[in-house]
């Protein structure tokens, strides 16, 4: 059973959309939306488990009870989760994971439906949240305040965990890395790529940006 992870309030409410840059781009990346029927008497959890290896070892498996909660954690009712290059490499084992079976999913959004105290960021049950952290096929998840962010009305659950993590990790790169300034030209390498991609669209209308992939056709085809 795999561990909940919410979006909060406070210093990780998005104020502006500058993680979520034209998220319709990323419409083609591969997201699962997790299509379930819970009871209102029994909750079924369905969760994707694996041994490590191909896709063929993806299970699904059910149980009667929901995660535990621990202190200042969130219930996450997940409705899409990403398959990033991270989950791949769980999967294959090439990030060896804590325990076999495992679920795996390292973000997906969903709809808090329970809250454990201590709250410092405000949660409300029916918050639409996405996250980052382990468990994410799984249809409930726990997850700590820490590393989940309110969705915006306008974005919806599959843009949200469509982006997250490579939404993050491109601003990292063009805000803490390195701050860009509007007189530089910047040159993206893997620019066909997710990060690539959310890198030149959050540069594009500040500065000059030049990007570089494998082919030409994939360049043609994601851009």
């Amino acid at each position: 059973m795999g561990n909940i992870e919410d979006i909060s309030r406070g210093p990780h409410h998005i104020q502006s959309k500058s993680l979520f840059i034209l998220l319709e781009v990323f419409h083609a990346l591969n997201i699962i939306h997790l299509f379930y029927n819970v009871p209102t008497t029994v909750y079924d959890e369905l969760s994707s488990t694996l041994w490590a290896g191909g896709t063929e070892m993806l299970k699904y498996s059910e149980t009667q009870s929901l995660p535990e909660l621990n202190e200042g954690e969130v219930l996450v009712k997940n409705t899409f989760a990403e398959i990033n290059f991270v989950d791949i490499y769980y999967r294959t084992g090439v990030y060896p994971s804590k325990s076999l079976p495992d679920i795996i999913g390292n973000e997906a959004a969903g709809t808090i439906v329970a809250i454990r105290e201590p709250n410092p960021l405000d949660f409300k049950i029916g918050d639409r949240v996405a996250w980052m952290g382990r468990g994410g096929y799984a249809e409930y998840t726990a997850v700590n305040h820490a590393t989940c962010v309110i969705i915006p009305s306008e974005v919806s659950d599959r843009d949200a965990a469509s982006v997250l993590l490579m939404g993050m990790t491109a601003l990292s790169l063009v805000k803490k890395a390195y701050a860009v300034q509007k007189s530089q030209t910047v040159l993206v390498h893997a620019a066909a790529g997710g990060v690539g991609l959310l890198m030149c669209l959050s540069l594009l209308e500040q500065l000059e940006v030049h990007g570089s992939a494998q082919l030409p056709k994939n360049t043609a085809q994601r851009m």
